[in-house]
């Protein structure tokens, strides 16, 4: 979602956790036919990724944990909405 909507220039630094998602073959093809450079963080190292944790409990308990979504779908497109707008 963020290459198609953000269109970033080559070189641009993406930093994920070490989970598997990001560690496959798939997620990492697709970040190098961008162009885009794949960071982690150490393992058993928070403060990497302290600020993309701190984003994400602040979504759960601003958003999610105080709204009652009617099914996925409109669930997606509110949380889709507060990442965008954050």
């Amino acid at each position: 979602m963020a290459i198609v909507t953000r269109q970033p220039s080559a070189g641009l630094v993406v930093h994920t956790d070490q989970g598997s998602q990001y560690a496959s073959n798939d997620y990492l093809a697709l970040l190098a036919k961008h162009e885009i450079t794949a960071s982690m963080s150490g393992r058993g190292n928070c403060y990497d990724n302290a600020v993309m944790e701190r984003f994400f409990l602040n979504l759960k308990m601003e958003r999610v944990w105080q709204t009652h979504y009617a099914n996925h779908q409109e669930a997606v497109k509110d949380i889709s909405h507060y990442i965008v707008a954050f």
